[in-house]
């Protein structure tokens, strides 16, 4: 191979190495770039989610706590319950007792 061909490759060559300097230049700028557009957007993600997260649970905490006074309203109205069912029962037998007297004391008025 003679001497210009070589020095035409070699330019070639060079010139082939600048275009994909540059262009591998440009490639390195977009992706650095995309980084911090990548980095950003997780930490606004991020804090999203946390934010997402302590609503919830905030949210399910007073509706625990709303479960746990119902749970105390339910007792109390299961004791309310059977102490009108006691009630219910003793007057039971005051209603008999009231129940022979009156006919007792209509049996007298009758005489």
């Amino acid at each position: 191979m003679d001497e210009e061909t070589k020095n035409y490759i070699d330019k070639g060559d060079e010139v082939t190495r600048a275009q994909n300097d540059a262009q591998f230049a440009m490639i390195r700028e977009v992706i650095g770039g995309l980084k911090l557009w990548v980095v950003g957007v997780g930490a606004v993600s991020f804090v999203s989610i946390v934010g997402v997260l302590i609503g919830l649970l905030s949210f399910g905490g007073d509706r625990f706590d709303g479960g746990i006074s119902a749970a105390d309203i339910v007792v109390q109205s299961k004791e309310n319950a059977r102490q009108i069912s006691q009630l219910i029962e003793a007057n039971e037998g005051r209603d008999q007792k009231i129940d022979a007297l009156l006919i007792i004391l209509q049996e007298r008025v009758d005489q």
